[in-house]
């Protein structure tokens, strides 16, 4: 059973919120008391010693003087924000010294990764001599000058590429009059569109929903968005996956 914590009396609890003393003299003795703790932690915060502030550092300073100056700022701010933790008196002030002082501390280390790199020599320029060829007759049975050379093909995806780009696809809305929507995979790669099917009219024509990858060729018919969107998906995957002909 819950006792006072002023005079240990045991208490009788409701359904109200939990009593933790017995009276008005035993809440007034606890508000007391915490008051008490406060100003105690407040007092031994103040007459604790200020931590000590690193020496500013130079423009020219080496970067390893400026790596260790920059880590003791970290340490000393880290420091505070803890005794603050302790005492209850944290607040966002902390935050924003421990983000600056960490800030200055990699812009530090990545200055002096930077100044270790070699720069690299820009290698000589070599102008080759132009020279024309010689031209020769013509001779029958001749294949003449060498044709031009065959665009690049592209490479068809495998079956993981491609299900890892259709994976996440959703339906944007293209069209708002005619409700014409683009299955747009998670990299903002178009796989298809979906579109409503009518036979004769809008009013007693509809047959579902359709699916490709145009407007003018579309699949079968589905009964929803969602049924025509994976059927999308599924021609992209078939098509990119498919070897070049």
């Amino acid at each position: 059973m819950a006792q006072c914590e002023i005079c240990g009396t045991e208490l009788t609890q409701g359904r109200a919120r939990a009593r933790r003393t017995c009276s008005d003299a035993c809440r007034q003795a606890a508000h007391r008391r915490r008051r008490r703790a406060e100003v105690t932690a407040l007092r031994r915060a103040a007459t604790s010693p200020a931590p000590a502030v690193p020496a500013v550092i130079s423009a020219d300073a080496s970067p390893a003087a400026r790596i260790r100056a920059t880590g003791a700022a970290l340490a000393a701010a880290a420091d505070r924000a803890a005794d603050a933790a302790e005492t209850g008196t944290l607040a966002d002030t902390f935050l924003a010294e421990l983000r600056h002082d960490y800030g200055e501390l990699v812009d530090a280390v990545c200055a002096a990764m930077q100044s270790r790199q070699p720069t690299p020599a820009s290698p000589a320029l070599r102008v080759a001599p132009t020279t024309t060829a010689p031209t020769r007759p013509r001779v029958r049975g001749d294949a003449g000058p060498a044709a031009a050379p065959r665009p690049h093909r592209r490479r068809p995806l495998t079956q993981a590429q491609a299900m890892a780009t259709t994976r996440g696809a959703r339906l944007v809305l293209k069209d708002p009059e005619d409700r014409v929507y683009d299955v747009v995979a998670a990299d903002s790669t178009v796989i298809g569109h979906v579109e409503p099917c009518y036979r004769a009219g809008r009013r007693s024509g509809w047959q579902g929903w359709a699916a490709g990858m145009t407007r003018s060729s579309a699949g079968p018919r589905q009964s929803t968005r969602q049924q025509a969107a994976a059927n999308a998906a599924h021609q992209w995957v078939r098509i990119t996956t498919a070897p070049p002909r």
